[in-house]
């Protein structure tokens, strides 16, 4: 059995370990801490120390990388409060003549971004839930 190398690079300040439930540690900020303060690019660099933690492969790390980043580009946000549903459709909408699949794709990236930013505790509610 190998396990991937893990990158020696990997910043721990930027990492403070909190308990949402009560079963699973995980990483993020402070619960004391304002939400609506944090960045969506101090967010992404604890989220992809986090990836290179768990050993993901730098190309997927890029790939979800590459589409966030356009997220964020068309939506313009700048903290993660402002991030929901509206902007995750105006994200969508703006792609145009793609196929399905294409977009199928993209919001599959998109929602694994923030998936990670939920686990962390940064969002109280998980986006594209089935209800």
């Amino acid at each position: 059995m190998s396990f991937n190398k893990v990158d020696s690079n990997v910043d721990l300040s930027l990492f403070d370990i909190n308990s949402r439930r009560k079963s699973a540690k995980k990483f993020g900020f402070n619960e004391e801490s304002n939400t609506r303060n944090i960045k969506v690019n101090h967010a992404m660099k604890i989220v992809n120390q986090q990836w290179n933690l768990l050993g993901l492969r730098p190309s997927t790390i890029d790939s979800y990388n590459y589409n966030f980043s356009k997220f964020v580009e068309v939506t313009n946000v700048v903290y993660l409060h402002e991030i929901n549903n509206d902007k995750i459709y105006e994200y969508l909408s703006s792609f145009k003549d793609v196929r399905d699949t294409t977009l199928k794709g993209r919001l599959k990236q998109i929602s694994a971004v923030l998936a990670r930013f939920y686990d962390n505790g940064w969002f109280s509610v998980g986006f594209l839930e089935k209800h």
